[in-house]
């Protein structure tokens, strides 16, 4: 027939051949069929002819390594060479989806991974990446999974005081060290301004060099920062303490999330995202009220001194029940440029936004911080572009989960800012009550959070995160809709009650939304995907404060400055300005449904 003809041509003949091992490439011309079959190009070997024939596993063992795949004949799998009866003998087809990762040691091929959690998206690889997730305890899990979560809380509940703690001891510190407020309040911005542009290159650098040793560092450093602190003798001594837990904490909260996805299996995800997120809330509503005992007990040292045993224990544990995965890293070194331009622009518009207030919004430095950070942002995206190891790999922002829900995350906490800002003037300024007071109402909402976030996990793991996340904004919304109407006769229950829903609202959203972002990024991403989680409540909240208190100083503004403090026209002017303030971000809470339900989900 004319195809041995043909087939006999590029051989060579009969008789004895030379023994090279080269690869032809030629275009498929046996047959529609074979085309069919071949899909596009295929490789014929040229075998080495001896008196004896070879074995297919001979002829399989005669390839180079780099060419060795699975095979088929008319599409059927070939256990090793190729069947000398064949149409095309020497026909070679690799399969479109062959890949090395998806072979087993033992030779069998591997079925496409279905045990994702209900509803959570499917992963796509990242190019030169597994598609494994962290349910095969890749990537930073323990030892004893079963120890690694309670441990992880620990350390959040930990990290988490840092970030509120200090906010009581505010007016004991000016009088400690005779300044001002705007002195002491430096010892909460250093804190805000290191870990929000800190979080993203301490994931990075969690995935490449291991997750482990920046988590037990982390924990490490805020020790010896609270130590610092609690034996602080001036004013710049304990700015530079707080400095260095701010180090720490961010490098704990960039790879907590990825610990915790790779130590737990898909299906329980959810819930174990949610002990962590239900844990933030308990740190952030018990800092203050523990801060206040501690100082009304001892003094401010007791604050920072308090909490150092508790981290030592933690250190000790992390260490003994972590996995070391320093070896999982495919591709070595920290994008510097980026690095810095992502924290020159961070830091820039995080500073901006807190000192915007007692500086004047518009005041040259105030928009100076604002163009500038502005202007890092297009250069920083421009640089992860073309850089080898990036800090934010920008092939995440294709995947439509992972994009969506960091983008619904944004506008959430955005709402959830303006509640922060705004409430503590209503509560204290317009209705008279003390800070404790004021600080345990607002503590509704997150110990709402620390209550029900567990379960709304356990939700989302078994029914998944579509109807969850739109009904927790939803939720959330109302409730911070509810928050402007009230007024000056609004009773303390009342007022719980709304900030209650807003903490529901938080549970039924933040751990489904969160299992859907670290769901949807391959194993050497997580630490990544983890950071990108607090670096948008981040932003969320500075953008929340920044323009809802523009909208509140709008509002307020003339009448507050004109009326006497504790008048009620001063309490009616805090009420018009917490009303513009909270009904603008109520809506902005709303535009996350339609974020999440265009883009959300694969």
């Amino acid at each position: 027939m004319w195809w041995m003809k043909r087939l006999r041509s590029l051989i060579g003949g009969s008789g004895s051949l030379s023994g090279r091992s080269r690869l032809i490439t030629l275009p498929v011309r046996t047959s529609r069929a074979a085309a069919t079959m071949c899909s596009g190009v295929t490789r014929l070997k040229e075998p080495t002819w001896s008196s004896r024939p070879q074995t297919s596993q001979a002829w399989r063992s005669s390839l180079p390594s780099s060419r060795v795949g699975r095979f088929s004949k008319a599409g059927v799998p070939v256990a090793g060479g190729i069947a000398a009866s064949s149409p095309v003998a020497a026909v070679l087809v690799r399969r479109p989806h062959d890949s090395r990762a998806s072979r087993r040691p033992g030779g069998r091929e591997q079925r496409p991974r279905t045990d994702r959690a209900p509803g959570a998206p499917y992963h796509r690889a990242m190019p030169g990446e597994s598609s494994g997730r962290g349910s095969e305890n890749a990537g930073g899990g323990g030892r004893s999974p079963g120890a690694v979560l309670p441990l992880v809380a620990g350390s959040v509940l930990l990290s988490t005081m840092d970030a509120s703690i200090i906010n009581i001891a505010l007016p004991t510190l000016a009088s400690e060290f005779n300044t001002t407020l705007d002195g002491v309040v430096w010892t909460l911005l250093i804190f805000v301004l290191l870990g929000t542009g800190l979080a993203l290159p301490f994931g990075r650098l969690g995935d490449l060099y291991g997750r482990k040793r920046f988590y037990v560092g982390g924990n490490a450093i805020i020790g010896l920062g609270l130590l610092a602190a609690g034996t602080a003798p001036s004013l710049p001594a304990l700015v530079a303490a707080r400095g260095l837990q701010a180090v720490g904490n961010a490098m704990v909260v960039s790879n907590g999330n990825a610990i915790v996805t790779a130590a737990v299996p898909p299906h329980r995800r959810g819930q174990a995202l949610g002990i962590v997120g239900g844990t933030v809330g308990f740190g952030l509503a018990s800092g203050p009220v523990l801060g206040g005992v501690l100082i009304e007990l001892f003094d401010w040292r007791a604050i920072f001194l308090a909490r150092l045993p508790l981290s030592i224990t933690l250190t000790l544990l992390l260490f003994l029940v972590l996995r070391d995965t320093s070896s999982e890293g495919r591709d070595r070194g920290l994008d510097i440029p980026g690095s810095l331009l992502l924290f020159g622009s961070l830091g820039s518009l995080t500073l901006a936004v807190n000192r915007g207030h007692a500086w004047g919004w518009a005041s040259p430095w105030i928009i100076g911080l604002f163009v500038l950070g502005a202007l890092l942002m297009p250069l920083f995206v421009w640089i992860e572009r073309r850089a080898a190891s990036p800090v934010v790999s920008l092939e995440l922002l294709r995947i439509r989960a992972f994009s969506g829900s960091v983008g619904a995350a944004i506008l959430y906490f955005w709402g959830f800012g303006a509640v922060l800002v705004l409430m503590p003037f209503y509560l204290v300024g317009a209705r008279g009550f003390s800070t404790l007071e004021a600080g345990a109402i607002l503590a509704a909402q997150p110990l709402t959070l620390f209550v029900f976030a567990p379960l709304t996990g356990r939700l989302a793991d078994r029914f998944g995160p579509s109807l969850l996340v739109p009904l927790g904004l939803a939720a959330a919304s109302l409730g911070t809709a509810l928050l402007a109407l009230v007024d000056s006769g609004t009773s303390v229950p009342d007022i719980a009650a709304r900030m209650s829903l807003i903490g529901l609202g938080m549970a039924l959203f933040q751990s489904p939304n969160n299992s859907t972002i670290m769901g949807s990024v391959p194993v050497q991403r997580l630490g990544m995907a983890s950071a990108a989680i607090v670096t948008a409540r981040r932003i969320g909240q500075a953008g929340g404060i920044a323009v809802s208190g523009a909208v509140f100083t709008a509002f307020a503004g003339a009448n507050l400055v004109a009326a006497a403090e504790g008048s009620p026209l001063h309490a009616l002017a805090i009420i018009d300005g917490l009303q513009a303030g909270l009904l603008l971000s109520a809506a902005v809470v709303a535009s996350a449904i339609a974020v999440n339900w265009r883009w959300g989900s694969d």
